[in-house]
């Protein structure tokens, strides 16, 4: 499931993740965050990145790089839910921020079973798609 971006979103495979990164996100729209998922949906991530780059207090990479992993996390454990501690919690705080410039926020217990339980959904999810898609190419070809 590789990351399709949006200006090529008509050539995505189905379940392909569509990211749009945001530059002049408006002050009013889900004001705190730094981006947002729509799990339900499956596939759709928005990323704030003109926010992410006013948080100063920790190289941008290393926040865009756990940004995007809390926000695929959503995607792949199809909820939205919050952990309380780790990469999945709501908000980060000062020592969130130092702790992940030295190694990675870690996953809570429950959100790799979430991830285990999201991606064994979600591949069947694509496969019954997929054998839909294919009964209604082959009605297709012999209807002709």
């Amino acid at each position: 499931m590789a990351p399709c971006a949006t200006w090529f979103a008509a050539a995505c495979p189905a379940g392909a993740l569509q990211i749009n990164l945001s530059k002049s996100t408006p002050v009013t729209l889900k004001p705190g965050a730094m981006a947002y998922a729509l799990p339900y949906e499956g596939s759709h991530i928005v990323v704030f990145l003109d926010r992410v780059q006013a948080v100063a207090v920790v190289r941008q990479r290393v926040l865009l790089a756990h940004v995007f992993v809390h926000e695929i996390t959503h995607i792949l454990e199809g909820v939205s839910r919050h952990s309380e501690t780790g990469v999945m919690m709501a908000h980060w705080n000062s020592s969130d921020y130092r702790t992940m410039t030295l190694a990675p926020l870690p996953f809570a217990a429950v959100d790799v079973e979430l991830i285990k339980r999201g991606l064994e959904n979600r591949e069947k999810t694509l496969a019954n798609s997929k054998t839909a898609q294919d009964r209604n190419t082959e009605a297709a070809v012999y209807a002709k």
